[in-house]
């Protein structure tokens, strides 16, 4: 019996003190504003070593499906997961919001990619896990004119993978843009840098954001998890996760489809972005000629 409570209580004090460290890196998180993010150095990720694990949600009641299950789903935590080290400083056209750069599309409003920033001293690191081949990029969009934005994805910030130039639907609110099954898979492991830039016109800067994607691979047991999981129980799941993008994603179709769960409004408010929460999702986009 002593070993045994001896035990239990070793577990306990790990996870306090896990949950306390993680609770103060969280804090580092800030939203990324329109500016050019050059960040270099990027530590490869081991998932093997990721302390995240993830519980199952809710119970099935019977014949009450996910329907029942999503009625007691708990409220959603975005757990970081291991960030990369090493970024680079802001550079470019620069003011006191974050190291934004303006341009004239919209004065005093920003394009803002909706991924956690990782600050640390004076540099900082926008960055996110996927697991999908094709994931999508969510991004708050203030002009209300159909502009012209080019979406770039390089490996590594040094191969061109994708480019892609589209319209903008000419309203302001919130799009997701997503790589078309046409575009190369992301591999494993491999770190992705994309950027997304807003035409001003001849003689207006661009606004420009960029960070960086990686996808990730999640063990049997989360993959059997998600596929038995409700729309509401999988948002969840991959925000316990650490899987910033993909959570983004089910968590815009959820708003649409459940406005009630509050999915959306925890995980903008995960990266100091819940300003955004009630903004409109704004379908999007036409392919530019």
């Amino acid at each position: 019996m002593k070993s045994i409570f001896l035990t239990i209580s070793l577990i306990s004090t790990f996870n306090f003190t896990f949950l306390a460290k993680n609770s103060v890196q969280a804090q580092k998180i800030i939203p990324l504003i329109a500016g050019n993010y050059p960040l270099t150095g990027l530590q490869e990720f081991d998932p093997s070593v990721s302390p995240f694990k993830t519980k199952q949600l809710g119970k099935t009641n019977g014949a009450g499906g996910a329907k029942g299950r999503d009625d007691q789903l708990q409220p959603l935590i975005f757990n970081t997961p291991k960030v990369p080290g090493g970024t680079g400083r802001p550079s470019g056209n620069s003011s006191s919001s974050g190291g934004a750069s303006r341009g004239d599309c919209t004065p005093n409003k920003e394009l803002i990619a909706l991924v956690p920033v990782y600050r640390s001293g004076q540099s900082q690191n926008v960055w996110g896990l996927t697991i999908a081949e094709h994931p999508s990029f969510g991004f708050y969009v203030p002009e209300k004119l159909p502009l012209t934005a080019t979406l770039t994805l390089a490996e590594d910030d040094k191969k061109l993978v994708y480019s892609t130039k589209m319209i903008l639907p000419g309203e302001s609110g919130i799009i997701h843009v997503s790589l078309p099954s046409t575009a190369p898979k992301l591999a494993l492991n491999q770190a992705y840098r994309w950027y997304f830039k807003i035409d001003c016109g001849p003689y207006s800067l661009p606004k420009t954001v960029s960070g960086w994607i990686q996808r990730t691979e999640i063990s049997a047991t989360l993959k059997q998890q998600l596929t038995n999981a409700s729309l509401a129980e999988r948002v969840r799941i991959l925000a316990q996760n650490g899987i910033w993008y993909d959570a983004l994603t089910g968590a815009a179709e959820l708003r649409r489809t459940n406005p009630a769960d509050r999915a959306w409004q925890d995980l903008l408010k995960a990266i100091a972005l819940e300003n955004l929460a009630n903004e409109p999702q704004v379908d999007c986009c036409q392919l530019a000629d």
